[in-house]
């Protein structure tokens, strides 16, 4: 008679083990996909400074001004899973067309720090220049075409993706959370980079008429649009302290004028320059002659008139040398003539 024996063979049992494993191990797997990331990342609702990415144009080329960008935000990550526990939280700036900046971490060791499967909070990042190259990209694309005196503002968003990693029944896992900040693009007029000077002052007037307006027009060409001081100097020494603001860009250079009217009711002729003692160069001395007629109500000159004759003089007044008559009788006594022929 045959017996059988309940007990299968080791080899048997072990492939039986095996597969219970691994049908278990596929089950937590299942179980650890099933799980579920949640979180968000935004700006701040109230930042104290808004958000500005500044790019500098210096002779054409364009460059990124900050060196650093502060953004305020709120963030909010976490998993549900079997038994799951975070890990790390890195932001990154991903631009679809410009690429992705250096990793900035926001929180990391989580598992560290107890069973956390949520974190959140209220924060300020500060993203260094390799972190926010993209944006850099982007912003020189978008001023490229910019050429005003002024600074032109453009309305834009940081792509700024969240990156979570955890661990789910020691499977380790990642998702991601995307936000858009909202931020300028602050495209900068372009100027030299020579330093600011004055590089020409001409002065002049307009048509010199009594009792119309006459215009000092003083014309300058700088290096760069900012203040420059200068004196109005008269020809007696008087001075008066002005400023001018070049702003109208003429090639390489920033052009501005500087005016002051005078309305004389009677002659006049006066000399006036610009000095400087900051700036060179001076003006010459810039004339303004007017000649104005005299009002009717006063008598106006005879050109035909004679001049007045001067009076005669007096006999005592009579040169020196000029011989006097004597009159008969001045004449001495006969006897002193009678001596005087002999």
């Amino acid at each position: 008679m045959k017996v059988f024996n309940s007990r299968k063979p080791v080899a048997t049992r072990k492939a039986m083990l095996s597969v219970a494993t691994a049908t278990a191990l596929l089950a937590s797997a299942s179980f650890a996909v099933a799980g579920e990331g949640y979180g968000f990342i935004k700006s701040d609702v109230a930042p104290l400074v808004p958000l500005e990415i500044r790019i500098k144009k210096i002779d054409g080329n364009m460059n990124l001004r900050n060196d650093s960008l502060s953004i305020p935000i709120q963030y909010e990550a976490g998993y549900k899973g079997y038994y799951s526990n975070l890990r790390d939280v890195n932001l990154r700036i991903e631009h679809i067309s410009k690429g992705n900046g250096a990793w900035y971490e926001l929180r990391r060791d989580l598992e560290t720090q107890g069973d956390k499967d949520k974190v959140w909070g209220t924060t300020v990042i500060s993203l260094n220049r390799a972190q926010i190259e993209p944006m850099e990209k982007y912003g020189k694309e978008l001023c490229a075409s910019h050429t005003g005196n002024q600074d032109k503002r453009i309305e834009t968003v940081i792509p700024l993706v969240m990156h979570v990693s955890y661990e789910d029944d020691h499977t380790i896992g990642k998702f991601t959370k995307a936000g858009l900040i909202p931020v300028t693009i602050v495209c900068e007029p372009d100027r030299p980079s020579n330093p600011a000077k004055l590089l020409q002052v001409q002065l002049g007037t307009t048509a010199q008429q009594c009792h119309k307006p006459i215009a000092l027009t003083a014309l300058f060409a700088a290096t760069l649009p900012t203040h420059y001081k200068f004196k109005l100097q008269r020809d007696d020494g008087a001075a008066q302290d002005a400023t001018v603001f070049p702003a109208l860009k003429d090639g390489p250079v920033y052009r501005g004028q500087w005016t002051k009217v005078y309305t004389f009711s009677a002659s006049e002729t006066r000399k006036y320059r610009i000095v400087s003692e900051t700036f060179a160069p001076l003006t010459d001395w810039v004339t303004i002659s007017v000649n104005c007629p005299v009002s009717h109500n006063a008598p106006l000159p005879n050109r035909h008139a004679q001049p007045p004759r001067q009076p005669s003089p007096q006999h005592n007044a009579r040169p020196v040398h000029q011989r006097m008559p004597v009159a008969p009788q001045q004449r001495g006594p006969q006897h002193l003539q009678n001596l005087k022929n002999r």
